[in-house]
């Protein structure tokens, strides 16, 4: 389970980024008291604020409100499906899928079976 909080999510986040305070607030539309006080858990972001946000630091708002990977539910059901009984292959294909930047997208049973062509074919 994540213990981290919303706040220190989005400083993470924010920092892997690259993004500054300053940047991440403007580019917002927050003070930058406001984006501190989210990064120290005296504000909680909501709404259109927590959807910008999510939108910047390239995430979805569920990320920063749970912490879950922002990893689409349905590559994770995928892999199970298709190499079930088989933790490392369905680790190497999520891990591949990552790579392939499709974190954060809804996937059509099409793009996934491409993907996993494309999974196969590597060396």
């Amino acid at each position: 389970m994540n213990q981290e909080k919303v706040g220190q999510r989005i400083q993470r986040l924010r920092a892997e980024s690259g993004i500054s305070q300053d940047e991440l607030a403007d580019r917002v539309g927050i003070s930058l008291d406001s984006l501190i006080g989210m990064e120290s858990e005296k504000i909680r972001p909501f709404g259109p604020f927590l959807e910008h946000i999510a939108e910047v630091l390239q995430v979805k708002p569920e990320h920063i409100l749970s912490g879950n990977d922002g990893f689409p539910d349905e590559i994770a059901e995928f892999a199970e499906t298709k190499f079930r009984g088989n933790p490392d292959l369905i680790k190497a294909f999520e891990n591949f899928a990552r790579d392939a930047s499709f974190r954060n997208k809804n996937l059509t049973p099409n793009e996934l079976e491409f993907l996993l062509e494309q999974f196969l074919s590597e060396p």
